[in-house]
């Protein structure tokens, strides 16, 4: 076999580019042949079981968050009675500093 080679390079790292000469190859010796393939072995295919997600109630989620967000309230509104004055005696308060002063 024969064959004669020919074109162009590009290096892009050192951003060079060049013409390749003409070069002939002689490829001496049996001639390749191709083989008929053979057939393969047809297996039937094992179905896999597939593992089904256990269902969730329908709305858990949602009851969730309402439980979530009523206990957070609960938190907020019970730290504030005990450690926090009312806004009424805060301004009351500030009454009287004011009637002190004068």
């Amino acid at each position: 076999m024969k064959g004669t080679f020919s074109g162009s390079w590009i290096d892009f790292l050192s951003e060079k580019e060049g013409n390749i000469a003409n070069t002939t190859v002689i490829v001496e010796g049996i001639t390749p042949t191709i083989a008929s393939p053979s057939p393969l072995p047809t297996a039937s295919p094992t179905p896999t079981p597939t593992s089904t997600p256990t269902p969730t109630p329908q709305g858990f989620e949602t009851l969730f968050a309402i439980a979530s967000v009523l206990l957070l309230s609960l938190f907020s509104l019970g730290r504030g009675g005990k450690g926090r004055r009312g806004v009424a005696e805060e301004v009351e308060e500030k009454k009287e500093e004011k009637q002190r002063g004068r």
